[in-house]
């Protein structure tokens, strides 16, 4: 039991100081702890008291909970012999919240501390303690008001298009002139990693947002989280982050849809893809730990039961053995396995037969040339049909806003917030594309040549991209080729594979025919033929 103590009479001949500010910045730029622990040092030479331990806090002074705080109340259990004064140096460093400051108060007296201030007196009087109440209260009311304040310049920046919380990995506050302020530039080569990401999530490249995880953790450039991982949470939220794509939007704020002043990393176009894709079911899920042993895993199903066949090894007398398998309980093929090689060495026929002619591609390539010639000339056209949609779109939101007013019932209210929602999205990507005009008639023909070159290149040759042997452009072949999982039957091969969309327009210049090809079933499908009558 310590001793009881009448503070009128005598002072603690210890004391221990606590210091607190509200943020990292003010402890970067400002001196705010070093200078309130020199003024309580003074002030506790000048009452006889030597100061034996300094605790300190950098957090908001609303919570009652801070890592400080409770490292000093322990130190005061600790000594449950010794009595010592805790000296804070005004009333707002200890709480500034009056509930928290009567629990702080009421939790250092239990301790055994002696709360004293240079600032103001302390007391256990219930009469003399009114003016230290009205104070925490004062302080209270301060906070919030600056609070309000801060929230208030804060949305009026948003809605001027500035961005002000936490901007996420691919872009960092930096002072910018001409726009009175710090501006969100692109975080290098964070944001191109990103990107990159965002936009082969879109495209449907990167199929889900496990697979998307694995991308950036795998990324030597993108940035990790103190366990060396990209941690799961933060997926959903670059996925929906709308800052990526030149917009922000703030609920709580009540700041709406808004061009954003800082450069965009996607498009919204792209931005709304990733939308639409976030809640569909992916045509070929992604394992979370992909065996470059088996690329075509969870590409293939069984005929028969049409569920993914596993893949693996087995161990004979003398040598290991690779083979894709049915476990599919009930299925007719259960348990009937296939050699890796022939399962694997029959798509590779297929994507031998899936070559186009080189005589039609040639004649695929004048005309793609002649369509962008002609889109060219085509721009100015264009670019008054969406003009013209434009007014369509912001007269129709118009009207909608005016028949909010006169409406009451919440379901019509909700169906017309959410048509002015969709025709806000429409009217963004139109704008979205307005701007690209310009940027369209500044593109050389070389710029054309690069792209059209690359997708052309595998179209030709798609093959090559699945021998390089590489899982993942090997997993690229099997996205680029086909529509939907391939379906293996033991004694048949592959049925008839559901190529993708060039593929299928250009199905008949095939140099393999692959309609008449011996290892794919044909229209007729597996059973005899029947006459008709």
């Amino acid at each position: 039991m310590k001793p009881e103590y009448d503070q009128q009479k005598d002072l603690p001949k210890k004391a221990v100081s606590y210091v607190r500010i509200s943020s990292r910045k003010q402890a970067k730029e400002g001196d705010g702890l070093r200078s309130q622990s020199r003024s309580l040092e003074d002030y506790a030479r000048y009452k006889g008291m030597e100061v034996v331990e300094i605790f300190s806090d950098v957090i908001s002074g609303k919570y009652a909970s801070r890592p400080g705080m409770d490292a000093m109340l322990e130190f005061l259990r600790d000594q449950p012999d010794e009595t010592y004064a805790v000296l804070v140096h005004d009333i707002a460093r200890l709480a500034r919240d009056i509930v928290s400051h009567t629990a702080l108060r009421a939790e250092i007296s239990a301790a055994g501390g002696v709360l004293m201030s240079p600032s103001i007196e302390f007391s256990d009087d219930p009469v003399a303690q009114l003016p230290e109440k009205l104070q925490a209260v004062i302080v209270e009311h301060e906070r919030l008001s600056n609070a309000r304040r801060a929230a208030s310049r804060q949305r009026a920046r948003m809605l001027n298009g500035y961005w002000t919380l936490a901007p996420g990995p691919a872009y960092e506050y930096v002072a910018a002139k001409g726009h009175n302020g710090k501006l969100l530039v692109r975080r290098e080569p964070i944001a191109s990693v990103l990107a990159d990401a965002l936009n082969g999530f879109a495209s449907g490249r990167i199929q889900t947002q496990s697979e998307l995880r694995r991308f950036l953790q795998n990324h030597p450039d993108y940035p990790k989280g103190k366990s060396g991982k990209v941690p799961k949470q933060n997926i959903r939220r670059l996925l929906v982050n709308k800052l990526h794509a030149g917009y922000l939007e703030y609920q709580p704020w009540d700041v709406p849809l808004t061009k954003a002043a800082h450069e965009p990393i996607i498009s919204y176009e792209t931005y709304l893809k990733i939308q639409e894709r976030l809640d569909g079911k992916p045509k070929f899920p992604i394992r979370k730990s992909i065996n470059p042993d088996f690329p075509l895993r969870g590409c293939v199903d069984c005929a028969n039961c049409e569920k993914p066949m596993k893949a693996g090894w087995t161990t004979g007398r003398s040598k290991r053995y690779a083979y894709y398998v049915c476990q599919t309980k009930g299925c007719s093929s259960y348990g009937e396995s296939t050699p890796k090689a022939e399962i694997e060495g029959s798509f590779d026929k297929i994507l031998v037969k899936a070559r186009i002619r080189p005589e039609i591609l040639r004649i695929v390539e004048k005309m793609v040339h002649k369509a962008w010639k002609l889109n060219k000339a085509e721009a100015d056209k264009q670019k008054r049909v969406i003009q013209g949609r434009l007014r369509q779109i912001e007269e129709q939101i118009d009207r909608y806003l005016k028949m909010l007013l006169d409406v009451q019932q919440a379901s019509v209210v909700a169906a017309y917030e959410s048509k002015i929602a969709e025709l806000e999205n429409e009217r963004v990507v139109k704008k979205e594309k307005l701007a690209a005009f310009d940027t369209q008639k500044g593109r050389k023909e070389t710029d054309f040549e690069r792209a059209y070159r690359t997708v052309m290149n595998f179209i030709e040759k798609p093959h090559e991209l699945w021998r390089s042997g590489r899982i993942e452009c090997q997993r690229a072949a099997v996205k680029y080729l086909l529509e939907d999982r391939l379906k293996w039957c033991r004694k048949h091969g592959y049925r008839t594979a559901q190529l993708s969309l060039p593929f299928r327009q250009l199905g008949e210049a095939m140099i393999g025919e692959m309609g008449q090809n011996k290892n794919l079933v044909g229209p007729e499908g597996l059973e005899p033929p029947t006459k008709r009558l």
